[in-house]
C-alpha cells in the first residue's frame, strides 16, 4: 500500500500547475493556433494549422452530441 501512495505522488503533483489563461472561447473563437504543428482551427490563415470547417447536418450534430 505504501508503494502505491508513493507512486501515486509524482502523478498528483504533475497536475498541479496552473492551466493556461487562453483556453475556451473568446468572442465566439477559440485561442489562435500556437506555432506548434499539433493544432488546426478553420479560422487560421497559414497552411500549416488551416482546416476547412466540418460540414454536418443536425442528424448527425444529434449522434455525436449523444456519445
Amino acid at each position: 500500500m505504501k508503494r502505491f501512495f508513493l507512486t501515486l505522488i509524482p502523478f498528483l503533483s504533475a497536475c498541479a500547475g496552473e492551466p493556461p489563461q487562453n483556453i475556451g472561447v473568446t468572442e465566439n473563437r477559440l485561442a489562435p493556433c500556437p506555432e506548434s504543428p499539433n493544432c488546426v482551427s478553420s479560422f487560421e490563415s497559414d497552411e500549416e494549422h488551416s482546416i476547412e470547417p466540418l460540414a454536418a447536418n443536425l442528424e448527425q450534430i444529434e449522434q455525436v452530441s449523444s456519445v
